[in-house]
């Protein structure tokens, strides 16, 4: 139990390292992008994500987790049917592709110039387009990648190309505006996307006979992909509902202030993110082979992202004026009373990520279906309503809602599948620091900013002591120490 621990830990850390890297310059580059382009045209650049975002999720169709899932599944038990179904996954992808990349190129004229408006957004689509392809191959490799483990060789990838792509990015935004920022994207993903076919010699995903799929591999991969795609459109096109309903009723601008308190308070995201990359391989056949040990190790997972998690948001929340006028300029101070409701949603998305590992491993898909189905529905009709009545914030509150309905009814549908109480308990936990979370930020907001600063200095730092104090055990800390004895005294593994 203890070595599976610090095998995920260790992965977890290089990825985590590799992940806040990552998010401080791709932070540093938006902030210096939204200085420069202003809140307008941040809120074009968002439209732009969201159309794509949705794109790519059909594109996508949620074979990159069923891949990851079968392959590391097979590796070692049939090491044949390992490549066979990862060069079957990245055929599938391209196929896929191809439809949807068509639509999208017949509609992109329609969707900047009759439903947006604004013709500015037509190259910037065709740019997407492009980029959209090639992300599709980038997204096969780093699957197959974590599939085999490779998750530092990854995690090192990430980093040179995560880093390179944020400096080109602010490059290009400066020397052309938005052209240059999808431009430089487009670039990035080529680059990327040569990197992991020179590099990555686990398996040869465009061998001639590998074109040649076999349905019954076919059919296992859709069966765990369209559930997590189901998961995924929704949350995808909740997104593109609400950016779509907010330029239309209040104004592109107003959705580039709510794009700026969105990166910001899901940062929190990579914190889960590093965990679950290098425990996602190993999770099906671990509950297979000994289902009390992966609860065990999930609660332990769960745990550990609350008490990381927790901390993080309570400041982002806790400091959202300060947060958005040192980094962004009073031009996006709208977006600073949209922080302390992300911060809550962020918290609840980060324990989900983990969390939701238990439909796959049980295989209840449908059910996940179903919780995804609940959270949408709640979450539309809330930005229907919502945003006409209160305004933006009302998109705020719906990306909260959605969180919390998932949270709340994920151990509901899990049923008998899964009844271990501290998962339970554990869901009711992320739920009742969410609110501390919401409330904290929502009093702070209220109160001069020098007092609100002094308050939450305190309620911070009391926190952090506490947490280590109180929620840290002595077992938990001697293992932290010898996780870092170990990755200071380890040579690199390029696995």
């Amino acid at each position: 139990m203890e070595q599976r621990a610090r095998r995920i830990a260790r992965g977890g850390t290089a990825v985590f390292a590799t992940s806040l890297t990552l998010k401080g310059t791709s932070v540093l580059a938006s902030i210096l992008i939204a200085r420069h382009l202003g809140p307008y045209q941040l809120g074009e650049w968002s439209l732009v994500t969201s159309v794509t975002g949705l794109a790519w999720m059909f594109i996508e169709l949620g074979t990159g987790t069923a891949a990851v899932r079968l392959v590391s599944a097979a590796r070692a038990s049939d090491p044949e049917r390992a490549q066979r179904l990862s060069r079957t996954y990245v055929v599938l992808e391209l196929l896929l592709s191809l439809p949807v990349l068509l639509a999208f190129a017949g509609s992109a004229t329609w969707l900047s110039t009759d439903l947006y408006g604004d013709p500015v957004l037509l190259p910037l689509f065709w740019l997407s387009i492009a980029g959209l392809f090639l992300s599709t191959l980038v997204a096969c490799y780093a699957a197959l990648m974590q599939a085999f483990e490779r998750i530092r060789l990854l995690a090192r990838m990430n980093l040179v190309f995560g880093a390179s792509h944020s400096v080109l990015l602010v490059v290009f935004v400066l020397l052309w505006g938005l052209v240059g920022g999808f431009t430089a994207s487009l670039v990035a993903n080529a680059a990327q996307c040569l990197t992991y076919a020179a590099l990555f010699k686990d398996v040869r995903p465009f061998r001639l006979d590998g074109w040649r799929l076999r349905r019954d591999d076919v059919t296992e991969i859709l069966f765990y992909a369209v559930p997590t795609f189901m998961s995924g459109v929704m949350l995808v096109a909740f997104n593109w509902i609400g950016a779509t309903i907010v330029a239309g009723q209040i104004g592109v601008e107003t959705l580039g202030h709510f794009s700026v308190a969105q990166r910001l308070a899901f940062v929190v995201l990579y914190i889960p993110s590093a965990i679950v990359v290098p425990f996602f391989p190993m999770a099906t056949g671990l509950y297979q082979t000994s289902p009390s040990d992966f609860t065990r190790t999930l609660n332990h997972t769960l745990r550990y992202i609350l008490l990381i998690s927790f901390p993080a948001t309570l400041i982002v929340a806790a400091f959202s004026r300060i947060l958005v006028g040192v980094l962004y300029t009073d031009a996006y101070a709208e977006a600073a009373a949209l922080l302390p409701i992300l911060a809550g949603a962020s918290l609840l998305a980060s324990f989900l990520s983990p969390a939701i590992l238990v439909f796959y491993v049980t295989g209840a898909m449908r059910r996940q279906i179903a919780l995804t189905s609940a959270a949408f529905a709640a979450a539309t009709v809330g930005v229907v309503l919502l945003v006409p009545a209160i305004g933006v914030e009302g998109f705020a509150w719906s990306y909260l809602l959605y969180y919390a309905v998932t949270i709340a009814l994920a151990p509901v549908l899990h049923g008998a599948l899964f009844p271990d109480p501290r998962y339970r308990r554990m869901t009711a936990v992320a739920l009742g620091l969410s609110g501390i979370v919401l409330t904290a930020g929502l009093l702070l907001a209220r109160l001069e900013p020098f007092i609100a600063s002094v308050i939450a200095i305190g309620t911070v730092a009391a926190t952090a002591v506490g947490i280590y104090a109180k929620a840290f055990t002595e077992r938990d800390r001697a293992f932290l120490r010898r996780l870092l004895e170990d990755l200071v005294g380890r040579r690199d593994d390029p696995r």
